[in-house]
């Protein structure tokens, strides 16, 4: 909750990667608000009434990812509707004539979204959906102590160097 908050104000891209973390995380402890507890919260350095506030929130997003049907797979509407607003960013300023920057980012980090669409048989995702999933998948990689080779280093290095670019737009309009 904590994070989340500074994240959404600050980096709405690490914001969408993080809330996916914690959709993962909801998972793998089976909607258990206990063990949820148990294993996270708990560990909070903060005063009982922080912690109470993110049991709160953790029960909050387990209600809502059981009432929108992703106990399985799937994000929180909410974090679909960023990743929609980045999208609608994105296709401005591919468009705008002045900013010639990110279209160089989305001309270099395009074939890498090709590529990884077509690995992940995604072919119909957007493109900014397109990255973060690459990121996601790199931050489940480096979890698994897995190593990544240089050409998906390049292709994370493009979908970062275009997200954070988007990201910075997004924050200041």
């Amino acid at each position: 909750m904590i994070i989340s908050q500074k994240l959404k104000e600050t980096n709405i891209a690490e914001y969408i990667l993080y809330m996916w973390q914690v959709e993962d995380t909801i998972r793998a402890f089976h909607f258990d608000i206990n063990e949820i507890d148990r294993n996270i919260i708990r560990k909070y350095e903060q005063s009982r009434e922080v912690k109470g506030a993110i049991r709160q929130w953790y029960e909050q997003l387990i209600r809502m990812m059981v009432r929108e049907d992703i106990r399985e797979k799937g994000h929180l509407k909410f974090t679909l509707d960023s990743i929609d607003s980045l999208s609608s960013l994105h296709h401005s300023l591919l468009q705008e004539p002045t900013d010639k920057t990110y279209q160089e980012l989305f001309r270099i980090a395009l074939p890498y979204v090709n590529e990884f669409q077509k690995k992940a048989e995604a072919e119909g995702q957007g493109v900014i959906e397109t990255c973060l999933n690459g990121l996601y998948a790199l931050l489940l990689l480096r979890l698994q102590n897995r190593k990544i080779n240089r050409d998906t280093g390049e292709a994370m290095d493009s979908y970062r160097n275009l997200l954070s670019y988007l990201t910075v737009r997004y924050q200041n309009r």
